[in-house]
């Protein structure tokens, strides 16, 4: 089994994630520093699971955002 498949990766790295959030690496950094985006650590390399990915998505939801027209 291709773990490296899109449809069956299971963790990826912070360069990725950015990639995928349209996000800066330095951004994603900061908010796993900050705990607000959750990590799976090897050693000292990082990782990011979908569910990671989604919660912080939530974390960043805003709801009651109303337009200014």
């Amino acid at each position: 089994m291709d773990t490296n498949t899109k449809t069956n990766r299971l963790a990826y790295t912070s360069a990725e994630v950015a990639t995928k959030l349209g996000l800066s690496e330095q951004t994603i950094r900061r908010a796993t520093r900050s705990a607000s985006l959750n990590c799976i650590r090897f050693g000292r390399a990082i990782r990011y699971t979908d569910s990671h990915i989604a919660a912080y998505i939530s974390l960043h939801e805003d709801v009651g955002y109303v337009s200014a027209d």
